[in-house]
């Protein structure tokens, strides 16, 4: 079988069908769900008029499929999706802001007119904003929205441009949010210039501090891939090791993009996690066509050909196979350092699944490509075992660090030691010196590697390491996850990692609660607001003396809220809704327009 996605001739292009699926994430509003859906639909019916059909579908999980029919290239209708695919990102307002709450909104709308996005205002114990659109407009969109809500609070702002260490202008005093990481290095910065303790100001003329790049050619049809399924999680990767992504250029078969970091180990961290991550794609040909498709994957069939290509994890893919009949082959392009773990010595490991299963396995390298094809092939038992055989050949790995003047008494005389506790957990360890650790762009001086079978056999081999030494590992403490008001109005975590919309903090941080001037808790800070309205932020809770979001909700006009309560939640008092609400009751929800 030939993979379908290379044809270039266009004269020899058959009538193809592609089902691309698009699954939003279960906290997001079903009528905003609905309506994104439908904004794809027409912007795909737009761009293909007269070209090409387009329906949808609904799959079992309740999300749409939509399906385009017609003679055109994959590579084209997949450029055309991309344009099309709208993206959810969410705000939450501080409930302190209630009062400002129609400024917010008309300010909003203008906004969101503006960036040709919507926004969906959804109330449960909590207000928070869904922006909808297009990638590069819901990107500003929210950055503007964030700039407001900073300015409400009292806050100075300034959206800039620029690649930046996040972890160290967050410890000079700035509040940051970003736009994205990928193909964008717009990110606000707020400042609390009422703060004398603060030293920094505004506006920002720091310059780009970007040391490290590395240019990587990927399959442009997994690399779409990740952009549509995979890009919030890759959003929030890139900024924990403040590394950003510039896609250069892209033809049928490949995407040119650029890492760009602050320094050569932030740079190796990334990559490494963008490794493994693009490693999960693959490319897979049924020789029968699919059936019972399903969420997060790409789907494409030709009509001269009996046989589907798909593009998806290799979790999706495997749902597929279950319910497949025929022959299936795969498609991985890898890099350099992962395929020699992958192949082994003179390809020993591959050649043993081979022989052992019966099926076509065959490594290539590309001319115009930096990373090598592992290719296999065979029917439904045996490629199915053989895949995930493959899989788990895959390195993974973990770092730590242990005092330089114990490496010699653990690697032993002519290297005895360290070999016999190397084929005892079957891993392959490396001891570095400072420099080698600054030259490869490790952040601790130990690195231990093992087959993804073999996992389980690198904390015990980190455990029997330090009993040799008679030292106890460092305790790894869990990392807690934290939205950005509760992170910034709580300054006293110093230990923590940037996600892209929230952060992760060794320490606990409590729960905020925001009080007007009538109950004010012992330990709580000042916050005055722009129209000078004066509230405090604190994490302990007075009982019935906190906003909540029934302040927020008491701007409705009396008839609308009779009305909603009734529609509801059945026939109550208002007097309940100056209770707590839960995160999972939706009490208010609503399009601005």
């Amino acid at each position: 079988m030939n993979n379908p996605r290379f044809i270039r001739s266009t004269s020899n292009l058959a009538y193809s069908t592609v089902y691309v699926s698009v699954p939003y994430a279960a906290s997001a509003p079903m009528d905003m769900v609905q309506y994104l859906y439908h904004e794809i639909f027409i912007d795909l019916q737009k761009s293909l008029i007269g070209v090409c059909r387009v329906s949808k579908q609904m799959n079992l999980d309740n999300s749409i499929s939509f399906v385009v029919e017609g003679i055109l290239s994959v590579s084209y209708i997949m450029k055309i999706v991309r344009k099309s695919y709208r993206y959810i990102y969410e705000i939450e307002v501080p409930l302190c802001l209630y009062s400002m709450k129609n400024e917010l909104y008309r300010r909003s709308v203008n906004i969101m007119n503006k960036h040709k996005s919507m926004i969906y205002v959804q109330i449960t114990n909590k207000v928070v904003l869904y922006l909808g659109g297009r990638f590069e407009d819901v990107v500003e969109c929210r950055l503007e929205i964030m700039k407001i809500i900073e300015e409400m609070m009292g806050f100075q702002t300034q959206i800039s441009k620029g690649r930046f260490d996040l972890p160290f202008l967050i410890k000079k005093g700035y509040r940051i949010y970003m736009g994205s990481l990928i193909n964008s290095d717009s990110m606000l910065l707020s400042l609390d210039t009422k703060n004398n303790s603060n030293t920094s100001k505004l506006p920002f003329e720091e310059k780009d501090r970007v040391e490290s790049f590395e240019m990587v050619y990927l399959d442009s049809m997994k690399y779409a891939y990740l952009l549509l399924y995979k890009k919030y999680e890759m959003d929030n990767v890139l900024a924990s090791y403040s590394t950003y992504i510039t896609e250069l250029e892209t033809s049928n078969k490949t995407t040119k993009i650029m890492f760009m970091s602050l320094s050569k180990k932030n740079l190796k961290l990334t990559l490494a996690w963008f490794n493994k991550l693009y490693n999960s794609v693959i490319v897979a040909n049924f020789s029968q066509p699919v059936y019972g498709k399903i969420d997060s994957l790409i789907i494409f069939e030709n009509s001269k050909d009996p046989y589907s290509t798909v593009v998806g994890e290799i979790s999706k893919i495997k749902e597929i196979i279950t319910t497949a009949k025929g022959d299936f082959e795969a498609f991985m392009d890898v890099e350099g350092e992962t395929l020699d773990f992958l192949c082994g010595k003179k390809n020993g490991k591959i050649i043993k699944i081979m022989k052992g299963l019966g099926c076509i396995i065959e490594v290539t390298k590309k001319t115009d490509f930096d990373r090598s094809c592992v290719y296999i092939k065979g029917r439904l038992a045996v490629f199915k075992v053989a895949l995930s055989m493959v899989m788990n050949e895959f390195p993974e790995y973990i770092t730590f660090s242990i005092d330089e003047r114990h490496h010699k008494r653990i690697i032993g005389y002519g290297g005895k030691n360290i070999q016999k506790m190397m084929k005892k957990h079957g891993v392959y360890i490396k001891f570095m010196s400072r420099s080698e650790m600054e030259q490869e762009g490790y952040e601790h001086n130990v690195v231990i590697k093992t087959p993804r079978k073999n996992a389980n056999n690198l904390e015990k081999m980190k455990s029997e390491l330090f009993e040799m030494i008679e030292e106890i590992p460092e305790e790894t403490t869990k990392w807690h996850e934290v939205g950005s008001d509760r992170f910034f109005n709580y300054p006293h975590a110093t230990d923590f990692t940037v996600y892209f919309d929230k952060f992760l903090v060794r320490t606990e941080i409590p729960k905020i609660y925001y009080y007007d001037t009538t109950a004010v808790p012992k330990r709580s800070h000042k916050i005055v607001l722009s129209n000078k309205k004066v509230f405090f932020c604190s994490d302990e809770k007075v009982e019935n003396k906190h906003l909540t979001v029934n302040y927020w909700l008491m701007q409705l006009p009396e008839s609308e809220r009779l009305l909603y309560i009734f529609n509801i939640n059945g026939i109550i008092t208002f007097d309940t809704l100056y209770e707590d609400f839960s995160e999972l009751m939706v009490v208010d929800s609503r399009f601005l327009n």
